[in-house]
Protein backbone atom coordinates (compact mmCIF):
# COMPACT_ATOMS: atom_id res chain seq x y z
CA UNK A 1 0.00 0.00 0.00
CA UNK A 2 2.81 2.43 0.88
CA UNK A 3 4.47 1.87 -2.51
CA UNK A 4 1.19 2.69 -4.23
CA UNK A 5 0.77 5.86 -2.15
CA UNK A 6 4.33 6.96 -2.95
CA UNK A 7 3.77 6.30 -6.66
CA UNK A 8 0.52 8.30 -6.66
CA UNK A 9 2.30 11.14 -4.83
CA UNK A 10 5.16 11.17 -7.35
CA UNK A 11 2.81 11.10 -10.34
CA UNK A 12 0.69 13.87 -8.79
CA UNK A 13 3.74 16.04 -8.12
CA UNK A 14 5.03 15.53 -11.64
CA UNK A 15 1.60 16.21 -13.12
CA UNK A 16 1.06 19.43 -11.14
CA UNK A 17 4.53 20.86 -11.71
CA UNK A 18 4.96 23.48 -14.45
CA UNK A 19 6.51 22.06 -17.63
CA UNK A 20 9.86 23.84 -17.20
CA UNK A 21 10.22 22.65 -13.61
CA UNK A 22 9.09 19.14 -14.50
CA UNK A 23 11.55 18.79 -17.38
CA UNK A 24 14.47 20.13 -15.34
CA UNK A 25 13.57 17.99 -12.30
CA UNK A 26 13.24 14.80 -14.33
CA UNK A 27 16.52 15.51 -16.11
CA UNK A 28 18.42 16.15 -12.89
CA UNK A 29 16.75 13.29 -11.04
CA UNK A 30 17.37 10.76 -13.79
CA UNK A 31 21.04 11.74 -13.91
CA UNK A 32 21.58 10.37 -10.39
CA UNK A 33 18.81 7.75 -10.20
CA UNK A 34 20.99 5.00 -11.62
CA UNK A 35 23.72 5.67 -9.08
CA UNK A 36 21.26 5.62 -6.21
CA UNK A 37 19.66 2.38 -7.41
CA UNK A 38 23.12 0.85 -7.88
CA UNK A 39 24.03 2.01 -4.36
CA UNK A 40 21.08 0.31 -2.74
CA UNK A 41 21.22 -2.86 -4.86
CA UNK A 42 24.98 -3.25 -4.52
CA UNK A 43 24.95 -2.64 -0.79
CA UNK A 44 22.00 -4.99 -0.39
CA UNK A 45 23.82 -7.75 -2.27
CA UNK A 46 26.97 -7.24 -0.22
CA UNK A 47 24.87 -7.15 2.93
CA UNK A 48 23.32 -10.48 1.99
CA UNK A 49 26.81 -11.94 1.56
CA UNK A 50 27.88 -10.52 4.94
CA UNK A 51 24.92 -12.13 6.69
CA UNK A 52 25.25 -15.48 4.88
CA UNK A 53 29.02 -15.60 5.45
CA UNK A 54 28.48 -15.69 9.19
CA UNK A 55 30.72 -12.65 9.79
CA UNK A 56 27.98 -10.64 11.45
CA UNK A 57 26.92 -13.50 13.73
CA UNK A 58 30.52 -14.19 14.78
CA UNK A 59 31.00 -10.45 15.42
CA UNK A 60 27.80 -10.42 17.49
CA UNK A 61 28.97 -13.36 19.61
CA UNK A 62 32.35 -11.72 20.20
CA UNK A 63 30.86 -8.32 20.99
CA UNK A 64 28.39 -9.68 23.55
CA UNK A 65 31.33 -11.13 25.49
CA UNK A 66 33.62 -8.10 25.22
CA UNK A 67 31.46 -5.01 25.77
CA UNK A 68 28.32 -4.03 27.70
CA UNK A 69 25.21 -5.12 25.83
CA UNK A 70 24.03 -1.51 25.40
CA UNK A 71 26.98 -0.90 23.06
CA UNK A 72 26.50 -4.03 20.94
CA UNK A 73 23.90 -2.72 18.42
CA UNK A 74 25.92 0.47 17.92
CA UNK A 75 29.28 -1.27 17.42
CA UNK A 76 27.83 -4.05 15.25
CA UNK A 77 26.13 -1.49 12.99
CA UNK A 78 29.36 0.52 12.77
CA UNK A 79 31.27 -2.62 11.74
CA UNK A 80 28.72 -3.53 9.09
CA UNK A 81 28.59 0.08 7.85
CA UNK A 82 32.36 0.07 7.48
CA UNK A 83 32.23 -3.14 5.46
CA UNK A 84 29.42 -2.34 3.05
CA UNK A 85 28.65 1.38 3.22
CA UNK A 86 24.90 1.91 2.89
CA UNK A 87 23.25 3.20 6.06
CA UNK A 88 19.83 1.79 5.14
CA UNK A 89 21.23 -1.65 4.33
CA UNK A 90 23.35 -1.51 7.50
CA UNK A 91 20.28 -0.88 9.64
CA UNK A 92 18.39 -3.76 8.03
CA UNK A 93 21.31 -6.20 8.31
CA UNK A 94 22.04 -5.23 11.91
CA UNK A 95 18.40 -5.70 12.89
CA UNK A 96 18.35 -9.06 11.11
CA UNK A 97 21.50 -10.21 12.90
CA UNK A 98 20.22 -9.03 16.28
CA UNK A 99 16.84 -10.74 15.81
CA UNK A 100 16.60 -13.66 18.17
CA UNK A 101 19.63 -12.60 20.21
CA UNK A 102 19.72 -11.60 23.85
CA UNK A 103 20.34 -8.02 22.73
CA UNK A 104 16.80 -7.37 21.57
CA UNK A 105 15.33 -8.70 24.80
CA UNK A 106 17.73 -6.63 26.92
CA UNK A 107 17.22 -3.20 25.35
CA UNK A 108 13.93 -1.34 24.94
CA UNK A 109 12.93 -1.12 21.25
CA UNK A 110 13.19 2.68 20.99
CA UNK A 111 16.80 2.96 22.21
CA UNK A 112 17.60 -0.20 20.23
CA UNK A 113 16.44 1.41 16.99
CA UNK A 114 18.37 4.57 17.85
CA UNK A 115 21.53 2.58 18.65
CA UNK A 116 21.39 0.77 15.30
CA UNK A 117 20.75 4.06 13.51
CA UNK A 118 23.61 5.75 15.34
CA UNK A 119 26.04 2.96 14.47
CA UNK A 120 25.07 3.13 10.83
CA UNK A 121 26.12 6.80 10.75
CA UNK A 122 29.63 6.44 12.14
CA UNK A 123 31.68 5.44 9.08
CA UNK A 124 30.32 7.16 5.98
CA UNK A 125 33.55 7.17 4.03
CA UNK A 126 34.99 5.34 1.05
CA UNK A 127 32.78 2.24 1.38
CA UNK A 128 29.68 4.46 1.35
CA UNK A 129 28.49 4.80 -2.26
CA UNK A 130 26.61 7.96 -1.28
CA UNK A 131 29.95 9.48 -0.23
CA UNK A 132 31.05 9.18 -3.85
CA UNK A 133 27.72 10.47 -5.12
CA UNK A 134 28.12 13.57 -2.94
CA UNK A 135 31.72 13.98 -4.13
CA UNK A 136 30.74 13.61 -7.79
CA UNK A 137 27.70 15.87 -7.50
CA UNK A 138 29.44 18.68 -5.61
CA UNK A 139 32.77 18.37 -7.40
CA UNK A 140 34.51 18.77 -4.04
CA UNK A 141 37.78 17.05 -3.28
CA UNK A 142 37.75 14.09 -0.89
CA UNK A 143 39.04 16.14 2.05
CA UNK A 144 36.14 18.58 1.69
CA UNK A 145 33.56 15.78 1.42
CA UNK A 146 34.98 14.19 4.57
CA UNK A 147 34.81 17.53 6.37
CA UNK A 148 31.31 18.48 5.17
CA UNK A 149 29.65 15.06 4.83
CA UNK A 150 31.43 12.30 6.76
CA UNK A 151 32.19 14.21 9.96
CA UNK A 152 28.71 15.76 10.41
CA UNK A 153 27.10 12.34 9.93
CA UNK A 154 29.53 10.79 12.44
CA UNK A 155 28.79 13.55 14.97
CA UNK A 156 25.06 12.95 14.45
CA UNK A 157 25.66 9.24 15.08
CA UNK A 158 27.50 10.01 18.31
CA UNK A 159 24.70 12.35 19.40
CA UNK A 160 22.04 9.73 18.64
CA UNK A 161 24.10 7.14 20.54
CA UNK A 162 24.26 9.36 23.62
CA UNK A 163 20.51 10.03 23.49
CA UNK A 164 19.76 6.30 23.11
CA UNK A 165 21.95 5.30 26.05
CA UNK A 166 20.45 8.04 28.22
CA UNK A 167 16.92 6.97 27.24
CA UNK A 168 17.66 3.35 28.10
CA UNK A 169 19.08 4.18 31.51
CA UNK A 170 16.74 7.01 32.47
CA UNK A 171 13.38 5.93 31.04
CA UNK A 172 13.51 2.18 30.53
CA UNK A 173 15.66 0.99 33.40
CA UNK A 174 19.25 -0.01 33.67
CA UNK A 175 20.29 -2.91 31.51
CA UNK A 176 22.81 -5.44 32.60
CA UNK A 177 26.15 -6.03 30.94
CA UNK A 178 26.43 -9.38 29.26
Amino acid sequence: MINFIMLVGAVTAIGLAPTSVRAHGLSQGAKHAGLIIFDICGAGALGFVIVKSGFAHVALQQLTHLIPIIFVPFVLAALIETAQGSRVVTAVITAEVLAGSEVITSIHPIPLILLISAGSCIVSYVTDPFFWLVQRTTGDDIKTVVKEYTLPIAFAGIGIFIVAVMMEYLFFGTISAS
